[in-house]
């Protein structure tokens, strides 16, 4: 007996996936400020106060001229008194020396004395001194600065995104044949 014998071969189809992740890169440049300062500058410049007092007005209603004219002053006529006394003592003597000239006693040389001077009282003087006071404080200031310069921050960015790739790794097929056969086939059914 002759038989026909169907023959099936397949082959399923199997798809290849190829992923790729995504890539996310930054980089970042932080900002800058640069700041330059120039600090305050101060200058003080004092002159000591120095203390001016004007008395000539004074020494003049005194009668003097001041310290050191005074004692110049002093000086000249304590010289001439000295010459004139000397000469009146000289004369003094000379005058009892001449015992021969008649009254020349010491009565007439008392006699010969110059009269008592008035006095007058008065207060002075009746001017004050003036007094001045000098001094200086000179104040140099200069105010500081600050300059800023300011450079944003960058962000770059790198983004690869992610892919998928699908192909083809194994194609399907479906083959079908015939094979013819001969003998004797047992048909067995179990239950």
């Amino acid at each position: 007996m002759e038989r026909v014998e169907i023959r099936l071969d397949s082959q399923p189809a199997l798809l290849g996936l190829e992923t790729r992740k995504p890539k996310l890169n930054m980089q970042r440049e932080s900002p800058l400020i640069q700041l330059e300062r120039t600090p305050p500058i101060l200058k003080i410049e004092r002159t000591g106060p120095k203390l001016y007092i004007e008395q000539r007005k004074v020494w003049e209603e005194i009668g003097t001229g001041g310290p050191l004219y005074l004692t110049e002053q002093q000086k000249v006529q304590s010289q001439v008194k000295a010459v004139e006394a000397i000469g009146e003592i000289a004369q003094e003597g000379d005058f009892l020396a001449a015992i021969e000239n008649p009254g020349n006693t010491i009565a007439e040389l008392a006699a010969q004395l110059p009269p008592e001077q008035e006095f007058n009282v008065a207060l002075i003087p009746k001017s004050r001194p003036s007094a001045q006071v000098e001094g200086e404080l000179k104040i140099d200031f200069k105010p500081g600065k600050v300059k800023g310069q300011f450079s944003g921050g960058k962000v770059k960015v790198d983004c690869q995104p992610a892919a998928v790739k699908a192909y083809i790794r194994q194609h399907h097929y479906l083959k079908i044949w015939t094979v013819n056969r001969t003998g004797m086939f047992i048909d067995w059914q179990v239950e």
